[in-house]
């Protein structure tokens, strides 16, 4: 509760233009001392600029990609508890610092023995799965006082909100979504990470490097830029058509691209399917 607390605090600093320094710095603390469903929910505020605060929004887009690490002693252990082994019994090469760090899990950056390539090792923060549903309450709260005193309506289905947080904290079942996206895109220019081993707290993927789109832009001229973000919009929406499902976590973290220019496509823990009718009713509309 105390998080919600200091977070209509914050947004009443906020509103009122006041102290912006120290908002700022109350809400990162506050987010850095949430529960899960708090950072889901912030990170669904970042991608809503239409209903948020200019000043709100640029502090919680910085959520989108990156959260507080738990330690490698808690991953070595997760590690050696699944496998029941010694972490260096797995891997020959494992990174202690974590390339990425999001709500959910962090990745490592890795080399199984007797393999050549780079592996990217997903690890699943301590206590996710606790008191989701305790938040929902406190949600609400403060989507009715945003409204009340803001004058800011903000709609959300409570029920699918949960379900999503739900699916993206099991990592065996984004393992297997990557699975199916990969043999949806098994003759496309996109690459979408092998899977290589999964289980409910951690997962292995091939490592695939990328950049950024803004940072690839810099390199590109303009025209290029413009193939390539048609391209990823085609590459986001095929899917849909093709195979009455899509991506459902797609924003600027979660996808890149590579050397060779081809877009490359992570994070499968929240994919979803949509019914035939819809997908035919919004074709009509077209």
């Amino acid at each position: 509760m105390k998080d919600f607390i200091f977070l209509m605090l914050a947004l009443c600093y906020l509103y009122s233009r006041t102290k912006l320094s120290f908002l700022v710095n109350l809400i990162h603390m506050t987010i850095r001392h949430s529960d899960i469903t708090m950072i889901k929910f912030i990170q669904w505020l970042s991608m809503r600029p239409d209903i948020i605060d200019k000043n709100l929004y640029e502090v919680f887009s910085t959520y989108k990609d990156r959260y507080p690490a738990h330690s490698f002693e808690y991953t070595k252990k997760k590690i050696e508890e699944v496998y029941n082994k010694n972490i260096y019994e797995i891997f020959d090469y494992f990174e202690q610092t974590p390339i990425a760090s999001a709500s959910i899990a962090q990745v490592y950056k890795a080399k199984i023995i007797g393999k050549p390539d780079y592996v990217a090792v997903k690890v699943k923060h301590p206590h996710i799965d606790k008191n989701m549903q305790d938040y929902r309450g406190l949600i609400m709260a403060v989507i009715n006082m945003i409204d009340r005193f803001f004058h800011i309506k903000i709609n959300i289905d409570l029920d699918e909100f949960y379900k999503s947080i739900i699916a993206q904290t099991d990592l065996y079942i984004e393992g297997c979504n990557a699975e199916i996206f990969k043999q949806i895109y098994k003759n496309s220019n996109i690459v979408i990470p092998e899977v290589i081993d999964k289980h409910t707290d951690m997962l292995i993927y091939s490592f695939e490097k990328s950049v950024k789109f803004d940072d690839y832009c810099k390199t590109v001229p303009l025209k290029t830029q413009k193939e390539k973000a048609k391209e990823f919009i085609a590459t986001v929406y095929a899917p849909i058509f093709l195979n009455n499902r899509f991506h459902a976590d797609i924003h600027d973290a979660n996808w890149g691209i590579n050397s060779e220019g081809r877009i490359v496509i992570y994070d499968y823990g929240y994919i979803r399917d949509i019914s035939s009718t819809l997908i035919l009713n919004v074709l009509k509309t077209v």
